[in-house]
């Protein structure tokens, strides 16, 4: 019997989190026949990848142009979402809805998010749902309130004025209601990817619930030696001619990747020691040995840089990533500060500053060694296993 199971990413941007989705499918697919369906914020992106093994549609319209009145902090994840929902969107119950359509007409024996926490609200307690998370994007749900970390958390009677307007959302689409706010991270089993560093909820998880993490080109192993580096970030960035003249004025040679090379940043670049590359980045044989990694934050480049014991300079853009760079910099093997923050000067001293640090390199290797027990797990593995095992119960 085909079955049928849907595959959600519903936030972020990229091709990260659809990848981890990506890799189950094809792993469930090998053992049983299945029907797929993959909603992702921006097809598009997938398209240009050349996926075209399943249906890949649009998530429900996220409609996120009306102006904020209520000044919420955006400090936890779930204020995150109810900022999205209530604070910004124009419709939140047709947001809901929309998702209650997709589920009801295709009806899946299944449902695989990976951060979707309205799609994973609406379908859990009618559709069998497994969540992949990463750490701050699935906190707990047994947490009996959201917490936060050095920070003021929300006042219990505020998280439950949210958790009432998101059961009136749930009510009206004949969802499970939520008993406490942190109860909308609830899926029938879960799989979380971080590894324990990582992990800003660590003390508020059962022990043994790590899966591990994975490179598609394999975790790198530390090198002896300190030079040149590596600077790892997106798209957008070519536009920041700050960060592209700090590289270049650190005299360091650079791997630098930030999608596909733009004219502009051609222009800086060209004749220096940036070497500015049109496809991503093999971690694994370029980050041993270098002097430092400098990107966003992002835990997969952070992860790598920390295997390969490479001191790190996390110019951080939102709250995920400033968490994984708060991580690393606590523990002395890098140093954070928000991209909107780093001047071209500035950037040139805080890369040299890590690459010159030989106290910042021994931290790096430190964190490297605790983290070998992950270094070649693959949480995509461990989530497909899970799936599989409900399905065939299912």
């Amino acid at each position: 019997m085909t079955k049928r199971v849907m595959f959600i990413n519903e936030f972020g941007s990229g091709l990260t989190h659809f990848n981890a989705l990506l890799g189950a499918y094809r792993r469930m697919k090998a053992e049983t026949e299945i029907d797929a369906q993959f909603y992702v914020p921006k097809p598009q992106a997938v398209f240009g990848s050349g996926f075209a093994e399943a249906p890949v549609l649009a998530c429900p319209a996220q409609d996120l142009s009306r102006t904020s009145h209520k000044k919420l902090k955006n400090r936890t994840f779930g204020e995150i979402v109810f900022n999205a929902l209530f604070e910004k969107h124009a419709d939140p119950l047709e947001w809901c809805k929309a998702w209650d359509r997709a589920f009801c007409d295709f009806n899946p024996h299944l449902v695989v998010t990976d951060y979707a926490p309205v799609a994973q609200m609406v379908a859990y307690g009618r559709w069998p749902t497994i969540s992949i998370g990463y750490g701050y994007t699935m906190p707990p749900s047994g947490l009996e309130r959201f917490v936060t970390f050095g920070q003021e958390t929300p006042k219990p009677k505020e998280e439950l004025a949210m958790a009432e307007q998101f059961n009136g959302l749930l009510k009206a689409v004949g969802a499970r209601l939520l008993e406490k706010f942190p109860d909308f991270c609830a899926a029938d089993a879960q799989v979380n990817a971080t590894v324990p560093p990582f992990d800003p909820y660590i003390d508020h998880r059962p022990g043994g619930h790590y899966a591990g993490i994975h490179h598609p080109n394999g975790s790198p192993w530390p090198a002896n030696g300190a030079e040149g580096g590596v600077a790892y970030f997106h798209g957008f960035s070519q536009d920041d001619e700050g960060l592209l003249q700090g590289l270049v004025d650190s005299r360091l040679d650079f791997d630098f990747y930030a999608g596909a090379p733009q004219p502009a940043a051609q222009a800086i670049l060209a004749g220096t020691k940036v070497r500015q590359h049109d496809k991503p980045l093999n971690l694994k044989a370029l980050l041993p040995g270098k002097a430092v990694c400098v990107h966003m934050g992002g835990q997969g480049v952070a992860l790598a840089a920390l295997f390969a014991g490479v001191p790190q300079v996390m110019l951080c853009t939102h709250m995920e990533n400033s968490f994984n760079a708060r991580m690393v910099a606590t523990q002395g093997a890098g140093i954070r500060m928000a991209l909107t923050e780093v001047t071209r000067k500035s950037l040139m001293s805080l890369i040299i500053e890590a690459a010159n640090d030989g106290g910042m390199r021994r931290k790096a290797f430190e964190m490297g060694r605790a983290l070998a027990q992950y270094r070649d797990a693959d949480p995509v593995a461990v989530l497909a296993g899970r799936a599989l095992a409900m399905l065939k119960s299912g």
